[in-house]
């Protein structure tokens, strides 16, 4: 995938979501899966590179922070999207989960996909 560079204004932001396409959502609707090449194109990683400092506001936030972290065999199968303990967060909120503030020259890096292949909720 070629790099994407954003700049955010203020008051503008992404709500939370997840990097790659929750196919099992689909079962019957082929044309979301060719449209997103059976999940090919998938962001395997995401890096973000902060290329200045915000004084306030600007965080990017991990909502399922401070969750149970799900092993992989203990999803049960593609119907079931989290394990014991784990739930969706409101995905419109940044009232909870970790933090990121960003500063000049941070960065982070997170991984979307178990070595399972399956997509990773936590």
């Amino acid at each position: 995938e070629p790099m994407q560079l954003l700049r955010y204004d203020a008051g503008n932001y992404y709500h939370a979501h997840l990097d790659w396409t929750e196919l099992d959502f689909y079962p019957d609707q082929r044309q979301i899966w060719t449209a997103s090449h059976f999940g090919h194109f998938d962001r395997l990683a995401t890096v973000f590179w902060y290329l200045n400092d915000v004084q306030q506001g600007g965080h990017t936030i991990f909502p399922k922070h401070g969750q149970p972290i799900c092993a992989p065999g203990s999803l049960g199968g593609p119907s079931v999207r989290n394990c014991r303990g784990a739930r969706d967060p409101e995905m419109d909120s940044c009232a909870k989960g970790l933090k990121v503030q960003p500063h000049r020259a941070r960065t982070i890096l997170w991984y979307n996909f178990l070595a399972t292949g399956r997509g990773d909720r936590n």
